[in-house]
């Protein structure tokens, strides 16, 4: 936490959004989204931060949320930006799918699900 307090310092937004995207991951594995939630909402208002690692944040944030990380235009500009990162694309329509099926969405959760499944196949072939 403290090379990411000193990277935010220090102005360097990027290396703050690195380490805070890689941070995500434990905080959504390990369900403690409080800590998670502040650095993504705070990283999220930087002005340098790439759109890759937006998007990423913005995935994140939802993750840690449990809920949808935004309207459907917005999470297709998501995946836009994610475009060749598997790894994030798959969490934007998981977290996607499963905040459909919670809102009582069966289809759209099925329709996010199989964007997962051909996400999987292209990285398989």
């Amino acid at each position: 936490m403290e090379a990411l307090r000193h990277a935010l310092e220090h102005g360097n937004d990027p290396a703050a959004a690195d380490l805070t995207i890689t941070l995500s991951r434990r905080w959504i594995f390990a369900e403690t989204p409080g800590a998670g939630l502040r650095w993504t909402e705070q990283l999220l208002a930087r002005p340098l931060v790439t759109e890759r690692q937006r998007a990423r944040l913005a995935v994140a944030h939802a993750a840690l949320l449990q809920h949808s990380p935004s309207l459907p235009h917005e999470i297709d500009e998501l995946a836009a930006a994610l475009e060749g990162d598997p790894d994030w694309g798959f969490m934007l329509f998981l977290t996607t799918g499963i905040a459909a099926y919670g809102s009582g969405d069966p289809e759209a959760a099925m329709a996010y699900l199989d964007r997962c499944a051909d996400l999987v196949a292209e990285g398989a072939s």
